[in-house]
């Protein structure tokens, strides 16, 4: 097993308003770390620079997403949500290809905060860790997205997703679109952190609590 230990500095969080969001969170606003505009005279948008700890853990190979009967457009992506402690606030994601992952330009979201992954390369099995403390996750209700660009309305770029607590958040008429999450579907976790089947995730009924 081979663990390395990455300081990646610069991890943009965007709070942008949680309603009436348009098509201009483009890729170009994710490089700039600039929020998406906002429409109404009551948003505001906050952006603010963290350093985050990253782990990457080589682990065996055992399913891909490409085995998945799922949209091309996006349940053929092998990145994989693993893991998301509540408590000490990180999140686990995998690698779970055959092929090395450039991780450059991808995202998270619990709307309506969002960090940018680290530039970095996942080997095939390879898990990273992410310091998501900017991102306000809560064990009662929220949502995790994972983006493959800084577009974030677009169906064609969410990869992976999940909710927990209630159904119905900032992301989640997103998810359904793009055809990797239920409508209506929730983890009942019970104010508990989460984990997932790890092969290829799309409902509640891949994930448990921990």
């Amino acid at each position: 097993m081979r663990r390395t230990l990455v300081l990646v500095a610069g991890i943009a969080l965007i709070a942008a308003a949680c309603s009436n969001e348009t098509d201009s969170e483009s890729a170009e606003a994710a490089s700039t770390t600039t929020a998406p505009p906002s429409t109404t005279a009551v948003e505001q948008t906050t952006t603010t620079e963290a350093v985050a700890t990253t782990t990457t853990t080589r682990l065996p190979t055992t399913t891909t997403a490409d085995e998945s009967d799922g949209p091309e457009s996006n349940l053929d992506n092998p990145l994989v949500v693993l893991e998301i402690d509540f408590d000490a606030s990180f999140v686990l994601i995998r690698n779970t290809g055959t092929e090395e992952y450039d991780l450059s330009g991808h995202w998270i979201c619990n709307r309506p905060s969002y960090n940018q992954l680290p530039d970095q390369v996942l080997a095939p099995g390879d898990v990273i860790e992410l310091d998501v403390r900017l991102l306000g996750l809560r064990a009662d209700s929220g949502e995790l997205a994972l983006y493959t660009s800084g577009d974030f309305e677009n169906s064609t770029e969410i990869i992976r997703y999940v909710q927990w607590g209630t159904d119905s958040h900032g992301r989640t008429d997103t998810a359904v679109a793009g055809g990797i999450w239920p409508e209506g579907d929730f983890v009942d976790n019970r104010g508990s952190s989460i984990k997932s089947s790890g092969s290829n995730p799309v409902s509640s009924a891949d994930w448990s609590s921990l």
